[in-house]
């Protein structure tokens, strides 16, 4: 079908670009992890960052792009492009006034924000004041990337995908760079050495904006703030609220846990924060780069009213995303110790931080399919014109979350607290699903029997990464188990009939997707 192989060209291209991304992320990671492990320092710039984190799903990454874009794909389609810069430029103008004013806000009430995310730091002398320090520098990051947002969804809109998902390398290499001269920094300056990698951060927000201003070019955008002068602003703005609550659910959920976390001493935020991100790394790669590729097309599907082609490529868009995802969690579950111990346990990460950040990593991996499908699912309601559905969804998660999380944390400890995230993301997307399929009848249908082979591919992926765990142990069993794995995977895969490993692999070998 043709939606899903715009959806998986463009899928591949935003997934490649994301690749790029994510590995230089894991290399920031690898870097901040040796440089200072999970002690005082690591927790104060993880929760300072968990605040910026939060702001950046408000105002920017999640809702604006998955808010503006439908919008923006409809103006275009009812009048055309240059309706639609009009449109964009209306956004920007308001959206500068208003982050511009929260950053204010944050740079005031820095510390109030660190004890109302981890007052346990109240009990670590220094802990709270150089969070909030570390908060104020970081202040303006969520103006940078939120401009650097809605510069993405113009690109997006208009078919260019890669440079926008590439954008956070700079970021992500000014930090490494941030990392490795920390010492020297703070020994220079006599400042706290993660004060260094917090600067960086802050102008790697900054240059993720600047490198896709050359692309807007090409494309004849011209800014032009009119703070506000256009007939269909106040829809986007009415769609912004919701928005803001819905997408931002996942940063809420973390929120929660790093202020429970928090009081249980130095480590857990940072095992938390390690643990996650190994997490995010599938998702972030491949549901992002999904839901990016898919909300497009939904968008001008729902502006023509085509409901069979708008349904045909959520499937695809849900299909292909737990193709890569539920292999991704089962080997990423069975092999969390030696990841863990790979990526990070070096310099001032030790190995009783890789037991602890494995057994976290463990509980998000059964949540995993569930964190990426929101990422897709979530902004779907917004191509229907419907962002207060997600909205209540994700609050009911969000007025669950501290109960379920004491109540499992009594059981299993701080592993409850990301079982308690996985529990909630799966219960959202079962919800989420059963209302689009109120609204597209027959959805079930094309998602149903796919996922039944994908589990059986991964049952048999995951004995194969068992047996392999007899014979090899450490780093060798992570470096032999991937490709094996994969390739196994992927066999049992095509002999069932699933066809979307064959179809990636082909792309993969051309000389690259329209628009690489």
């Amino acid at each position: 079908m043709a939606e899903a192989k715009d959806i998986r060209r463009n899928t591949l291209v935003v997934g490649a670009a994301n690749v790029l991304a994510r590995m230089t992320g894991l290399v920031r990671e690898i870097a901040f992890a040796a440089a200072f492990g999970a002690g005082l320092q690591a927790d104060s710039f993880n929760a300072a960052f968990r605040i910026g984190s939060l702001f950046r799903e408000l105002f920017a990454e999640g809702a604006l792009s998955n808010a503006f874009v439908p919008l923006y794909a409809k103006i275009a389609e009812e009048e055309g492009r240059a309706g639609a810069f009009r449109l964009a430029n209306a956004f920007l103008g308001v959206l500068l006034a208003v982050v511009g004013g929260v950053t204010v806000l944050t740079f005031a009430l820095a510390e109030p924000l660190v004890h109302l995310i981890a007052s346990g730091y109240a009990g670590v002398p220094g802990k709270v004041e150089l969070t909030a320090t570390l908060t104020r520098v970081l202040a303006p990051f969520v103006a940078t990337v939120s401009v650097a947002s809605v510069f993405m969804g113009i690109l997006n809109v208009r078919g260019r995908f890669f440079v926008p998902a590439a954008a956070p390398m700079i970021f992500n290499v000014l930090v490494i760079g941030a990392c490795a001269g920390s010492s020297r920094f703070g020994q220079a300056t006599g400042f706290d050495p993660v004060m260094l990698v917090a600067m960086a951060a802050l102008l790697g927000g900054l240059c993720q904006a600047l490198i896709q201003i050359p692309g807007l070019r090409k494309e004849g955008f011209h800014f032009a703030l009119t703070f506000g002068r256009h007939p269909a602003l106040r829809r986007l703005l009415a769609f912004i609220g919701p928005a803001v609550i819905a997408i931002s659910v996942t940063q809420i959920h973390l929120l929660i846990e790093t202020q429970l976390a928090s009081r249980e001493g130095d480590g857990p935020v940072s095992w938390l924060l390690y643990s996650f991100r190994v997490a995010h790394l599938p998702f972030s790669i491949v549901s992002g780069a999904v839901g990016v590729a898919a909300l497009a097309g939904l968008s001008v599907y729902a502006a023509q009213a085509d409901w069979a082609g708008f349904k045909r490529s959520l499937a695809s868009a849900l299909n292909l995303n737990s193709f890569l995802m539920i292999p991704a969690a089962v080997g990423i579950f069975l092999l969390a110790e030696p990841v863990v111990s790979l990526f990070y346990e070096r310099g001032a990460f030790t190995p009783e931080d890789t037991l602890a950040t494995s057994a976290l990593l463990k509980m998000y991996c059964l949540g995993l399919l569930s964190i990426g499908a929101q990422r897709i699912l979530v902004p779907v309601f917004y191509t229907l014109q419907d962002p207060r559905t997600p909205m209540w969804v994700g609050l009911a998660t969000v007025v669950l979350k501290l109960p379920l999380a004491l109540g499992l944390m009594a059981v299993v400890s701080l592993q409850g607290l990301p079982l308690s995230h996985a529990i909630l993301a799966s219960i959202e997307v079962l919800f989420l699903l059963w209302l689009i399929q109120r609204r597209v009848p027959g959805l079930w249908r094309l998602l149903l029997g796919f996922h039944g082979k994908v589990l059986v591919a991964s049952a048999l992926m995951g004995a194969l990464v068992i047996g392999l765990g007899q014979l090899l142990e450490g780093s060798w069993l992570v470096l032999a188990a991937v490709p094996t794995g994969a390739l196994g995977y992927f066999a049992a895969a095509d002999l069932m009939g699933l066809r979307e490993g064959r179809e990636l692999v082909r792309r993969v070998l051309q000389r690259g997707p329209k628009g690489l």
